[in-house]
Order: structure tokens, then C-alpha cells, then sequence
């Protein structure tokens, strides 16, 4: 528990539980928490009608709360309690612009962010800086135009670098309109910043091209050493670049603006490849604000197990337009294009996105599992969207490829994929599965995933035999928020999606949902057999005013059988009867 930047009061003392304290540093002392904290009387009166203060108190801002109760912004230095203070004449400066804990040796320009933060409109204002205790000349500004919230990034001084050493920038405001500032709690900012050989940022060609860096090597010692100050690109010429096996570094100055990209310098994916050339290609393990585009990932040829591996916890890893391959002719859960596996608390895709990928080969071609102990204030956030899916042994995306429940994880979308299984004549397969590929849909679910839209996949399954189902809904769909809140879900959009079974020999199930709350609106479904085994447009089991509702409506359900067989066909089937759904308008052939 982290207690801090809290204001006590009490007019005839202070208490605090557990042990009594009369006073907030006796307190301090002995617990060691707020210890920038207050106890100021916040003016609040007997009988208030509202808490507005009137003597108010400073705090930082907390990125979780950017408004107060009144939509008003909370910037730099704001105050404690649910309002914050507005003022007519009110600029600061709200950080320093292109300079993140490590700077470049050599001159340097100090930028920074100026931001009115007043409702008059900011026409003139005088800003000044020091490095390291020794004071600037003043930049006075004039012929500004800045409303209220609005900023601009200016040149205020310069400061010279060498490396190892540490520098303490400090800048502020003053004369804002030609008067004095009437808050002058967020007109300064404090920087520091260590000198490096060279800070990244930009577009930097590898081996080729502009050739800024002649190896990768050179280009990595760079970025571990030294960071970025800014989005960096790394674009690499065509070859292989087996070094690019591994990230576990948080790089510094990183975060979900500054992130750094590997692409190739053609644009063309097929002229690099990145990763280990055997076992798993490319291992993430606690990396964070890395974007990897227009290359290709692991082999088909059974050189790769896994083509990307996750490792405990990621976030802001983003794959566009690149090929991620497995082996296309393997039987075996050791060959997975895209592979995650977590099994203890705190462990999550955070913000990982697979944007218009081309992902072939493997047991399937991508599984991201997770097991109850990861807890479902943990689920994460993964987007899978407008890839293509080809060669998967048991189909496209899982949840789990043994017989294992998985639990808890957040998909924004899971939309306009082309996923297309490989031909086998046994086991089971499966378009888009919200549970296990181990077995049949009603065995091994994944419970309680929450799903805002899975729109416009083509999915088309491949299995002659045994089971197949084109979207599983695993159980309890939306129970939860994406936020861990119980019950609180909303309907999942399950809309636009075409599933093709043309050769579905065994049983079959265009959309598996059970206790799903979802709309399940405008999808075709084709399944065609030559056996007497059952097929299922759509089966729904809804029976508990707990989970749900379900909304079934404008959907296509085409079920053909042999003319032997003329009850082995369902274009819809409610198990234990149709209890809480919305009324179901389709248009059934067969």
C-alpha cells in the first residue's frame, strides 16, 4: 500500500488508525508513508453544500485521473480532492521536449512544452532555464495566440554534453500577459539527464541504404546503451539478422509514443528475417514499446517451433504486416506461429496488436493461453485484426492446444481475418476458438474472456472428419468487463462473418456459444456433409437470467445433408430451450 499527497484535518488534532499519532510527522516517522502530505483546513465550513476548497492544496498528477469531477483537465501540478483550481492568467511549462533521461554528447537545444493553462487567451509570456544552477538568458515570447489547454513546443537555451555526466535542467515561466501568474504552482518543471555517446531518434537504415549504422550490432549498442529520445526506425536491408532472437530490455526513454520499429528498408517482408533459425525465432519476454513490421519470422520448414514467444508480461508490442511462420506440416503442439502461456498473476498481453500479418503453418496458428491464476484484473488487451491465417493443423487462433481451461483476457477485436485450415482427414479444427482446439467445442472452454467485436472474419474450415466449428464463444463471453468488474459486461458484436465447411464429414458447428452475452448479427454460414454426423449453424445455450443476453438476428444458416440423414442437419439449436434471447429474425436454407 503506497499512502502519499493525502491532506488530513481535524480541527482539535489528527488521528490514524492502528496506533494513535497526534501529529501527521509523528506518523510519518513511523510508517514512513505521506510524506508529502498535508494538514491543512481546506475551508470546507459546517454545513457545505458543496467541497470546493477554499485554501487549496498541491499535488502531482495521477495519470489514472486526468479531470476533476467537473471535467475540468488536471495538468503538471494540479490539487488535491475532486476539484481543481481554474484560473484567468495561468501558463507553466509541462515538460522538456526531446530530451528523456539519456541526451546525445555535443550541443544540445532545450525544448519545452509551453501550455496555457488559463481561460484567457495567452498573448505574451517571458521563459527562462538553468542548467545545472547556472541561469539562461530570459526568451521573451510575444505574438501568441494560445486559448485555453492549448501548447507549443519553443527554443529556450542550449546546453553542451559529455558523456557519463549528469546535468539538472530546470525552466519556468514568468509575466505571463504582461502580470503575474495566478497559479504558480505548475510554471516550473526539473529535468535531469545523462550524457551519451549517441541517443536515437528518428530513421536510422542498417547495412544498407543511408547506412547510419553498418551492422545491427552497432545499431543495438546504440539503443541499449543509450535509448531514445524519440520514435526511432530501424530500417534493415535485405539479409537475415539471427541477433534479432531476443528482447527482454525495457529500453530507455521508451514509452507508447517513443517506441522503436524493425522493418525491412524494401517494405517488402520477404527481404528480411529476423530471429533464431532454429527452436523459437523471436522471444518476448517482459519487452515493452517495440513494433516490428515488413519482416518475416521463423520458417515453414520445421526449423521453428515457436515463430514469436511471449514471455510473462508485454505491453505495447505491435506486429504489422510481417510473416510469422511454424512448420506446415506438423501434428505436434510444439509448432505454433504465434505462442503465449501464462500462468501466474500479473502475467498479460498488455496492448499487443497483429495487424494484417500473414501467419501460416503450426498446430494452429496462433495460441494464447492463460490459466486462472493470472486473475481477472490482469486480462490484458490483444487485437487481432485483418490477418491472414493459412496451414493450421487444428485452424487459426486458440485459446489452448491441450486439455486445459484457459481464463480471463481482453480482445478489443478480433476482426476481418481470412483464416483457412490445412487439409486433414482427422482430429479437430477450428476457425476462431475461444477455448481449446484439444477436443470438441464443449470440452476445455476458455471462461470469462471478454470480446468488445469479432466483425468480418472468412473463415474456411478444412477437416473431413471428426469435429470442426468456425467461431467458439467459449463460456461466460462479456460475463466480466474488460476491467475485471463481475456481471458488468457488455454484448459482444459477433456480426459479418462468413464460415465455410464445404466438406464436413464429421460433426460440425458454425457458432458454438454457451452463456455468451452477445449479438450475433449478420453471419453466413455454409456447412455441407456426406455423413450422418450432427451440424449446427448455430448452437446457443442460454438458460440463467445470470449470463447473457443474446441477440441472434439477421444471420444466414445453410445446412446441407444427404437426403439419408434428414434430421442430422440443425440450422439452429438451443440446448435446454431458448430461454433469455432476443426474439431471432433468419433467413434458414436447407
Amino acid at each position: 500500500c503506497t499512502i502519499d499527497y493525502n491532506n488530513y484535518y481535524k480541527p482539535s488534532g489528527t488521528a490514524y488508525y492502528g496506533n494513535s499519532y497526534t501529529s501527521l510527522a509523528a506518523w510519518v516517522s513511523a510508517k514512513s508513508q505521506d510524506v508529502n502530505s498535508t494538514t491543512i483546513d481546506p475551508g470546507f465550513g459546517t454545513s457545505p453544500t458543496n467541497l470546493i476548497p477554499t485554501n487549496w492544496s498541491m499535488c502531482p498528477v495521477m495519470n489514472e485521473v486526468s479531470t476533476d469531477i467537473d471535467g475540468k483537465l488536471r495538468i503538471g501540478i494540479t490539487y488535491k480532492g475532486c476539484y481543481t483550481a481554474v484560473f484567468n492568467v495561468d501558463a507553466g511549462i509541462t515538460e522538456f521536449v526531446g530530451i528523456g533521461p539519456k541526451v546525445s554528447a555535443g550541443t544540445n537545444a532545450i525544448n519545452v512544452r509551453l501550455m496555457n493553462c488559463g481561460t484567457d487567451t495567452l498573448k505574451s509570456i517571458s521563459v527562462q532555464c538553468s542548467v545545472d544552477g547556472i541561469t539562461q538568458t530570459a526568451v521573451n515570447l510575444s505574438g501568441l495566440s494560445l486559448t485555453q489547454y492549448q501548447d507549443t513546443v519553443i527554443t529556450i537555451g542550449s546546453f553542451v554534453v559529455s558523456v557519463n555526466t549528469t546535468y539538472n535542467l530546470k525552466a519556468w515561466t514568468f509575466n505571463p500577459n504582461g502580470t503575474t501568474d495566478q497559479n504558480i504552482g505548475n510554471d516550473t518543471t526539473t529535468h535531469s539527464t545523462v550524457g551519451c555517446l549517441q541517443v536515437l531518434n528518428g530513421t536510422y537504415d542498417i547495412a544498407g541504404g543511408n547506412n547510419d549504422f553498418a551492422t545491427i550490432s552497432d545499431a543495438m549498442n546504440a539503443l541499449t546503451t543509450c535509448g531514445v529520445s524519440g520514435p526511432v526506425i530501424l530500417r534493415l536491408a535485405s539479409g537475415n539478422y539471427t541477433t534479432l532472437n531476443s528482447f527482454s530490455t525495457v529500453y530507455s526513454g521508451t514509452n507508447a509514443t517513443n517506441t522503436v520499429t524493425f522493418t525491412s528498408l524494401t517494405g517488402n517482408a520477404n527481404d528480411v528475417r529476423i530471429g533464431a533459425t532454429s527452436s523459437n525465432a523471436l522471444v518476448l519476454n517482459g519487452a515493452k514499446y517495440l513494433r516490428f513490421e515488413n519482416v518475416t519470422i521463423g520458417d515453414t520448414t520445421g526449423g521453428t517451433t515457436y515463430g514469436v514467444y511471449f514471455q510473462n508480461m508485454n505491453e505495447n508490442i505491435d506486429f504489422y504486416r510481417c510473416n510469422i511462420y511454424s512448420s506446415v506440416t506438423t501434428t505436434s503442439t510444439s509448432y505454433i506461429p504465434v505462442y503465449y502461456n501464462a500462468t501466474s498473476s500479473g502475467q498479460c498481453l498488455k496492448n499487443v496488436r497483429f495487424i494484417a500479418n500473414n501467419i501460416k503453418g503450426g498446430y494452429v496458428n496462433m495460441c494464447l493461453y492463460s490459466s486462472s491464476s493470472v486473475g481477472t484484473n490482469n486480462m490484458g488487451s490483444i487485437t487481432i485484426d485483418s490477418n491472414i491465417m493459412t496451414q493450421g493443423y487444428r485452424g487459426g487462433f486458440s485459446r489452448s492446444v491441450t486439455s486445459s481451461y484457459s481464463y480471463y483476457m481482453y480482445f478489443p477485436s478480433i476482426s476481418y481475418n481470412t483464416i483457412i485450415g490445412r487439409a486433414a482427414s482427422s482430429s479437430y479444427q477450428y476457425g476462431i476458438a475461444l477455448g481449446s482446439v484439444y477436443n470438441a467445442p464443449y470440452n476445455y472452454y476458455s471462461y470469462y474472456d471478454v470480446v468488445d467485436k469479432m466483425v468480418g472474419n472468412r473463415i474456411n474450415l478444412q477437416i473431413t472428419s471428426n469435429y470442426g466449428c468456425g467461431i467458439s464463444l467459449g463460456y461466460y463471453l462479456n460475463y466480466y468487463t474488460f476491467d475485471g468488474i463481475s456481471g458488468s459486461g457488455t454484448q459482444s458484436l459477433i456480426a459479418n462473418n462468413e464460415i465455410i465447411h464445404s466438406s464436413a464429414n464429421g460433426q460440425t458447428y458454425g457458432i458454438y456459444s454457451y452463456y455468451s452475452k452477445a449479438y450475433l448479427l449478420h453471419n453466413s454460414i455454409y456447412l455441407n456433409s456426406t455423413s450422418s454426423s450432427s451440424m449446427y449453424g448455430m448452437y446457443i445455450s442460454n438458460t440463467s437470467t445470470g449470463y447473457g443476453p443474446m441477440t441472434i438476428k439477421n444471420n444466414i444458416l445453410s445446412i446441407h445433408h444427404p437426403a439419408s440423414y434428414p434430421t442430422s442437419g440443425y440450422p439452429i439449436y438451443f440446448q435446454n430451450g431458448g430461454v433469455y434471447l432476443t426474439q431471432a429474425y433468419k433467413i434458414i436454407d436447407g
